[in-house]
């Protein structure tokens, strides 16, 4: 190629023979003078050799001055042999990446943003090519406003995901403003699962008079949205003289008011005995229920004839063994 060729293509040409990597660099460097004369190296464009083979493979490197590169501009994005793209990554393994050091750990590295005016968010579109080469949305994950975000002040958002079935794209799955998820198109606030939780509570028996002692007490808890399922499981290894009516303290959660009102105790859930062992006296009607807006079962001894009457303490040895668990509905 002539001299005059060159020029007019605007050749970079590295006549020194290597295969190292980083080598064969050809450079294009932009400089600016600051207001006290000083000469600042601004940026760099740089092609090199990608790997130590004896081959063609090339990088395109692009580096900028953070402020205290003086010469040596940083590396800022690459574009590597393959047509991957590395951004604050020299060595992307994906068509793109884009890395952040760990003190940026809690700040954005991309953001997808709608330039319309009071819009309402933005849509990320996960794409397939078909067969004869048409691309088509497999899947999506967009933001739409619970109000006109113009007025910044007041903004809320929901993020949707949405899935292909048939050929028809849906939304399977939303997260409110509020922080509850709802599931196929569902838009329902009250139909939205707000919480799970799952963790241990200490039971413990309480009555009026008296005392006992514990050899072992366990609990158990998951609450999903409002519905909490709890486990009790306690075996006593002293009793000095307990009386009183018995109830099983302290829930984890707050019962709510999902009750009957046709029914006088207003309970809110029945508790179920998976063991009982060596009370003092035979009791074979042991039942219970979890009251409205408190944290504890009353346990009960259902009468024929007369309906339940509570359980009374003095039904508590020193080997007594009560395993139990209830469901009722959180206050919230």
């Amino acid at each position: 190629m002539s001299r005059a060729r060159d020029l007019a293509d605007r050749v970079l040409h590295n006549r020194t023979h290597e295969d190292t990597d980083g080598g064969r660099e050809s450079i294009v460097t932009f400089k600016g003078e600051q207001s006290g004369g000083e000469i600042s190296t601004l940026a760099q464009i740089q092609a090199s050799h990608d790997g130590t083979a004896d081959d063609q493979k090339a990088d395109l490197i692009f580096k900028t001055n953070d402020g205290s590169d003086n010469a040596a501009p940083t590396e800022v994005m690459r574009i590597d042999s393959s047509g991957q793209v590395g951004i604050g990554l020299n060595n992307p393994d994906v068509p793109l990446v884009v890395a952040k050091d760990g003190a940026s750990h809690t700040a954005s590295a991309v953001t997808i943003r709608s330039t319309q005016a009071g819009g309402y968010g933005s849509i990320l579109n996960f794409q397939s090519t078909q067969t004869g080469g048409t691309a088509v949305t497999a899947a999506s994950i967009g933001t739409i406003g619970a109000e006109n975000y113009s007025d910044a002040a007041n903004t809320s958002s929901i993020l949707k995901f949405s899935t292909v079935k048939d050929g028809t794209l849906a939304e399977r799955m939303r997260i409110l403003d509020g922080g509850g998820i709802a599931f196929n198109g569902d838009t329902a606030e009250a139909n939205a699962l707000d919480d799970y939780e799952e963790g241990g509570w200490l039971p413990s028996f309480s009555f009026s008079g008296g005392s006992v002692g514990y050899s072992y007490r366990s609990g158990q808890y998951t609450k999903i949205g409002r519905k909490v399922f709890v486990t009790a499981n306690m075996i006593l290894n002293s009793a000095s003289s307990p009386n009183g009516a018995v109830t099983v303290v302290t829930l984890p959660f707050t019962s709510g008011t999902d009750s009957d009102s046709a029914v006088a105790e207003g309970y809110v859930s029945g508790v179920t005995y998976s063991l009982v062992r060596n009370l003092t006296t035979q009791s074979p009607n042991i039942r219970g229920y979890v009251p409205q807006n408190g944290t504890s079962m009353l346990l009960t001894n259902n009468h024929t004839g007369q309906g339940h009457v509570a359980f009374d303490a003095s039904l508590l040895g020193s080997s007594t063994l009560i395993y139990l668990s209830a469901t009722y509905f959180a206050a919230a």
